[in-house]
């Protein structure tokens, strides 16, 4: 049982995704600063997931310690969404002056 022969057009395509993933690599490579500002507007929009969840799911009666932990979640949640925010725009913006 030998393998089959895969249709030309399976092969030109197979061919042209790893000619991709070749040039997506390059990419990472040539600008790691926006591949870091990716890695942070990531953080950032996790960290506003959490935030939308934190705010879904609060209790309806909740007993003054369990006020001060959900405030304090969301302070937490809110300052790492921000401060990703922002780190991500500073790399953007210093691979954009070099």
């Amino acid at each position: 049982m030998g393998r089959r022969a895969r249709p030309p057009a399976a092969r030109r395509s197979s061919l042209t995704v790893r000619d991709e993933d070749d040039a997506s690599g390059r990419q990472n490579t040539e600008r790691p600063h926006e591949n870091r500002a990716i890695q942070r507007c990531l953080t950032s929009a996790v960290a506003l997931r959490d935030v939308s969840r934190t705010l879904v799911l609060k209790p309806v009666s909740p007993t003054p310690l369990e006020t001060v932990r959900h405030w304090d979640a969301l302070v937490l949640q809110t300052k790492t969404a921000g401060r990703a925010a922002y780190e991500a725009a500073l790399m953007l913006a210093e691979g954009h002056a070099t």
